[in-house]
């Protein structure tokens, strides 16, 4: 079997079966044998196929906390934007900058949507908006990064 991470795709297995592992694994983590719910075939390949998805960023590896993502996404927009930023991770705290600078423990913590604002009329405003979640006893999450273009 060989899995080609960089075109996200799965070749010899179904695509489904990345689906059904994503959420075997979200439903059970690694306590429970996949054995007892699927077939030989699957089962032979799960482990790798977990490996893959985690790699794909469906799924946060054990023990890391899963990656910010913006509801909103980056770009050119004519009007203010107030963008949402949610994180896969129960209890997890979301830190964040909008000075293009990667968040630290020490950021501003995220208690609401950010406010991502344009200038005077007719000028371009720039925010490169950052987020990363900590959770106690788990390794921080990548940084995650959306720049906006703001012109009124």
């Amino acid at each position: 079997m060989k899995f080609d991470i960089n075109t996200i795709t799965v070749h010899n297995a179904p695509m489904r079966w990345v689906r059904q592992a994503v959420a075997f694994y979200q439903k059970f983590g690694a306590s429970e044998d996949p054995a007892l719910h699927f077939k030989s075939d699957f089962v032979a390949v799960y482990p790798k196929l977990i490996e893959v998805a985690t790699q794909m960023g469906l799924i946060a590896a054990p023990g890391v906390v899963a990656t910010p993502t913006f509801s909103i996404a980056g770009g050119a927009y004519g009007a203010n934007q107030s963008v949402p930023i949610l994180c896969a991770t129960s209890g997890a705290e979301i830190r964040y900058t909008t000075d293009g600078s990667a968040p630290t423990t020490s950021s501003a913590v995220y208690t609401a949507p950010i406010a991502i604002v344009g200038g005077e009329a007719g000028v371009l405003v720039t925010t490169t908006l950052k987020a990363k979640a900590f959770k106690a006893g788990m390794t921080a999450s990548s940084v995650a990064s959306a720049t906006y273009d703001i012109t009124l």
